[in-house]
């Protein structure tokens, strides 16, 4: 059946569930090398500053879902084994009643953000295309793993609640707590990695056209590694 057979390339693909969109993006760096942006650098220079600005939001905006996600007390209950789908409890509550994936929302428009960065259309349209039937599998083995484990509560979470488009009208925060630390704990490494991805594509355009990296990436380096050492030191703090 397609149902199990989507399932079981799910499974299959769940372990690379994280480094597939990074190497998408190492591939967006050969594709840069050969294609025409569409921003003709030096030549629109403020033009191009506020699309590299939008990407950035885009992948900001990403960011702080997760952030969200991660910030409620429920919100680790995919964790443990990382090669297949795993839950210790059924996580209906914060960010996961609005939908029921909020992680894999949160990494499309944080991968988005960096692929528009490339400006190629072709290399953009084959990122939704990839997304969907990557992820798309994946969520089946989860959901198919969740249904086995926990039955008619995850059948009526999932009757009520959008596979991947938030609903902000279901949001439930009763009975949950919000962490500041538990949030910078899970997702300051994910800052890291985006913020330095997002650099190294800005040195490779320099490499690859010649193109001078804005002082704006500079900047955002050096604050990025600030909050990670801000952060460091507030973790750090709340373990003595």
């Amino acid at each position: 059946m397609l149902v199990n057979y989507l399932e079981s390339q799910g499974n299959a693909y769940y372990r690379y569930r994280n480094t597939f969109p990074v190497l998408y993006l190492i591939v967006g760096v050969f594709v840069w090398q050969w294609s025409q942006p569409f921003i003709v650098q030096n030549r629109h220079a403020k033009a191009e500053i506020i699309y590299e600005a939008g990407c950035l939001a885009l992948s900001l905006f990403g960011l702080a879902i997760r952030f969200l996600t991660r910030a409620f007390d429920q919100a680790e209950y995919k964790k443990g084994k990382n090669k297949q789908p795993f839950a210790e409890f059924l996580n209906t509550k914060g960010m996961y009643s609005i939908v029921r994936h909020p992680i894999y929302f949160a990494d499309f428009f944080i991968y988005l953000g960096l692929v528009l960065y490339v400006q190629n259309l072709k290399f953009i349209t084959c990122y939704f295309l990839l997304f969907t039937v990557f992820f798309e599998r994946i969520i089946a083995a989860e959901e198919s793993y969740l249904k086995q484990k926990f039955g008619k509560p995850f059948l009526d979470w999932a009757a009520k609640t959008p596979i991947f488009f938030p609903d902000i009208s279901l949001l439930q925060t009763k009975g949950t707590t919000f962490s500041w630390t538990r949030a910078l704990k899970k997702e300051t490494p994910t800052l890291l990695k985006v913020m330095l991805l997002f650099y190294l594509l800005e040195w490779m355009n320099h490499f690859t056209t010649g193109h001078q990296v804005e002082t704006l990436w500079h900047v955002i380096a050096i604050g990025t590694l600030l909050i990670a050492a801000t952060a460091a030191i507030i973790l750090s703090r709340k373990k003595k």
